[in-house]
């Protein structure tokens, strides 16, 4: 069974990608089957450097944990290198230097995972089902073992909807787990990925949901799950958090580009700008058509969650009950 390795090494996030330098990216098929495009850049060498708590070095074949076998190397991010991994126990790992225990990313998983299974949002995060420690060159690395996953935002064709009209409330809304927790990142490579629901087979690579009504039920298939909680933070202490910059640049709340303090309503700001990206695929379509059902629910959501100050944008609960969700 495959797994996912996570390489933790400083403090940040991480890029769900596929990619591998020694291959050129070859051209899109529609009959490839489960690779995906390659991407021609690699992390630095020097980041791997013990005297900066670089990368834990890795190779496809090495074992961790004494029994996760490295398989295929899926990306890399400013703070970590991800892969894919496989053992006898159909889990997934990940791995940390000692500077990661700064990030309390496990006591957040821990969190997440304590929560009733029935709460509407457990489904949509990772949950963590191991973790041991790696001891290597470049320090103390925390293992995170967790449930692998199918396909992230960032590499997500721009063409294909994640989610078919009439389900956005199960990929955008229902992911407000823990009120503790702010994401601090939430984004399309950190926020959101799609994974299958428990042994449902899903085609892949998933096409464009209106080709045919097998692809429509592919679509309603998967779940949106976050991904990253690595630069989260507890909701009541944000002031502890090692930087006040936080956010993609793209998606950044303007309190925080304004450097006047954030919260809670920082992460709406963000699901805003990822919901707007996600969108464009079926609202292109729809921008010259005056009767649209659901254009204008949609413009007003969006106004809910791009309000300039922080405390006139909508909370997690009134987003949930907005119309556009619930059309």
């Amino acid at each position: 069974m495959k797994q996912l390795f996570r390489n933790l090494p400083r403090l940040g996030v991480r890029r769900f990608s596929l990619h591998n330098a020694s291959q050129a990216p070859p051209p899109p098929s529609p009959h490839t089957s489960s690779v995906r495009r390659w991407e021609d850049s690699e992390e630095l060498l020097e980041d791997y450097d013990p005297s900066v708590n670089g990368y834990y070095p890795l190779k496809i074949g090495d074992v961790l944990g004494q029994h996760y076998t490295v398989v295929q190397k899926l990306g890399w991010g400013v703070y970590s290198t991800v892969w894919l991994v496989k053992d006898q126990r159909a889990t997934a790992a990940g791995v940390a230097t000692e500077a990661q225990s700064k990030l309390h990313e496990l006591d957040f998983l821990g969190q997440m995972h304590a929560k009733s299974p029935q709460h509407p949002g457990y489904a949509h995060v990772v949950h963590l089902k191991d973790h041991f420690y790696q001891d290597g060159l470049t320090g103390r690395h925390l293992c995170l073992v967790m449930e692998p996953l199918l396909e992230d935002l960032h590499i997500k064709p721009a063409n294909v909807l994640l989610a078919p009209p009439g389900d956005q409330s199960s990929f955008f809304a229902n992911v407000g787990l823990d009120a503790d927790v702010k994401t601090s990142d939430a984004k399309g490579p950190n926020g959101a990925v799609v994974t299958r629901v428990r042994s449902m087979p899903i085609p892949y690579p998933m096409s464009d949901w209106a080709q045919t009504p097998e692809s429509v039920e592919s679509w309603r298939a998967v779940q949106a799950q976050i991904g990253d909680v690595g630069v989260a933070c507890w909701a009541d202490k944000v002031s502890e958090h090692f930087t006040e910059i936080i956010q993609t640049p793209a998606m950044r709340a303007p309190e925080v580009a304004l450097g006047s303090g954030w919260g809670k309503p920082a992460d709406i700001w963000s699901l805003g700008c990822t919901i707007a990206v996600e969108g464009t695929a079926p609202y292109e379509n729809l921008i010259r058509q005056r009767n649209a059902p659901d254009a204008a629910a949609f413009v007003d959501f969006l106004g809910r969650t791009f309000a300039l100050e922080p405390a006139e944008r909508a909370t997690c609960g009134e987003l949930l009950s907005h119309p556009w969700l619930n059309m």
